[in-house]
């Protein structure tokens, strides 16, 4: 363990991060200490009732937002770096145009769909939620375009434009705004509050939009876009599915405190979940950075590279998450008594959820690789067995243990979720996504311990 960090180790660490990955390691700490503070303020202004709402429908909207972009978010990552590797920069503004034009009329639809249903069920839905979901509605084409433009921008590798106005800059906004209001005698709610969210998610869309043209033009030039849309479509309308399943899992503990729940309850355990922040952005700065990483592999063909790659991914991603828990375990109770003395009492859900990232930790991006590599249906297997764990956990827990047995299932269902990665991995890749306990991967630069390397099974999409 103490090996792993000398010299030699860091040095490999900044040769695996590089100048992009520690851009984005640093943006996402400030802006993880940036929201966490804006939680902590709107926690305390708002009461807990109308904080445990507004945590419970912004939640709705992020998994919400995932279905609405149809997977282009995520095949971005797969076919960009692609095409830019390859030359075929046409192409590449052919997917750019195709994304938007699926994701902007995909995302309309589903809003008007949904406001029809909020209107429809309107007599079953409790009034302090029935606002809220209509704001949810009208702001879901923007969060899906704003995920559009993420998945784009880290596929060229502009990781700071990806990340800086969703997770920094709108957290400022909210912030500002919601308390200007309460400055001038206003009392802000979860309504309030969402809507402040909605129209900050539109102005940095078209913010961010422009500033991605502005650098296509600079760095392809005026060039006519070719189409393959079939292809695309073909490859990317099953990661919608795939996306659906991951969100719906990484939101599951929240989605069902809210059906079986209190708002309060809600509120305790989402500040819980925010305090475990620190955990959760190292893992995002991986998952940043290495998707690109493998797609580059992938297109070079060169297995020995991938699993490099792979193996340094999760090595450092898990050996990293262990102080990171441990320092943040440290500190629970004086961030939850931030929110407020009865926030104190969620301590115990944070020690529980510790264990099961550390369980997600040990195998890095595994499930990134999987989507890189094409293989959507195993990944989608791999989240939806997950799913299916925590959400029959929870409902046999809730009752008995409330909110510590919600986050008692959501960290078996991690690990659940680990193991079937390392399964998915092995069988449809013939790569090793586990951490080997103490023991240090292959530099990517190393040579090839066989000298034929064997090729590594993609799927059909994958190798067109």
């Amino acid at each position: 363990m103490i090996a792993a960090f000398r010299l030699s180790g860091i040095t490999r660490l900044k040769t695996l991060l590089a100048h992009d990955a520690a851009v984005t390691f640093a943006i996402r700490v400030g802006s993880a200490a940036f929201a966490y503070l804006i939680h902590v303020f709107l926690a305390r202004l708002l009461s807990v009732e109308e904080y445990g709402i507004y945590a419970g429908l912004w939640v709705w909207i992020v998994v919400a937002a995932h279905l609405a972009v149809f997977g282009f978010s995520e095949s971005a990552l797969r076919f960009l770096p692609r095409y830019m590797a390859r030359g075929q920069a046409s192409l590449a503004l052919g997917f750019l145009s195709t994304g938007f034009r699926v994701v902007a009329l995909g995302s309309v639809g589903i809003a008007v769909a949904g406001l029809v249903l909020v209107w429809l069920l309107q007599p079953f839905v409790p009034p302090a939620y029935l606002i809220g979901l209509v704001i949810v509605m009208i702001g879901l084409p923007f969060a899906a375009g704003e995920l559009y433009m993420e998945g784009v921008c880290r596929s060229f590798g502009w990781f700071a434009l990806a990340i800086v106005p969703g997770y920094l800059i709108r957290p400022v906004f909210i912030g500002l705004a919601v308390g200007l209001w309460a400055w001038s005698g206003g009392s802000p709610d979860a309504g309030f509050v969402l809507i402040v969210a909605v129209a900050a998610t539109g102005f940095l869309l078209l913010v961010q939009a422009c500033l991605v043209r502005r650098r296509l033009r600079h760095q392809v030039g005026a060039i006519e876009a070719r189409s393959r849309a079939g292809l695309w479509l073909r490859a990317t309308l099953p990661l919608m599915l795939v996306n659906g399943a991951e969100e719906m899992f990484i939101a599951s503990d929240v989605l069902i405190l809210g059906v079986l729940g209190t708002p309060d309850e809600v509120a305790l355990y989402f500040a819980a979940v925010r305090s475990m922040a620190l955990v959760n952005f190292i893992a995002y700065a991986f998952m940043i950075v290495s998707p690109r990483k493998f797609s580059i592999a992938n297109a070079r063909k060169d297995p020995v590279a991938l699993q490099a790659a792979v193996s340094e991914t999760t090595f450092w991603t898990f050996w990293l998450t262990i102080p990171a828990v441990l320092l943040t375990l440290s500190a629970g109770y004086p961030l939850l008594m931030l929110f407020g003395p009865d926030f104190v009492a969620a301590y115990p859900v944070m020690a529980v959820m510790a264990l099961g990232y550390i369980a997600r930790a040990s195998v890095g991006t595994g499930t990134d690789l999987l989507v890189v590599l094409g293989h959507q249906r195993a990944s989608l297997a791999v989240s939806g067995v997950a799913l299916v764990t925590n959400v029959i956990l929870s409902l046999a827990l809730y009752p008995v243990l409330g909110i510590l047995g919600v986050a008692a299932a959501t960290s078996a269902a991690l690990a659940v979720r680990a193991a079937a990665t390392v399964c998915a991995a092995r069988l449809c890749a013939d790569l090793d996504v586990f951490l080997v306990p103490f023991s240090r991967p292959a530099r990517a630069a190393a040579p090839a311990a066989e000298s034929h390397p064997r090729p590594y099974p993609m799927s059909m999409e994958a190798q067109q």
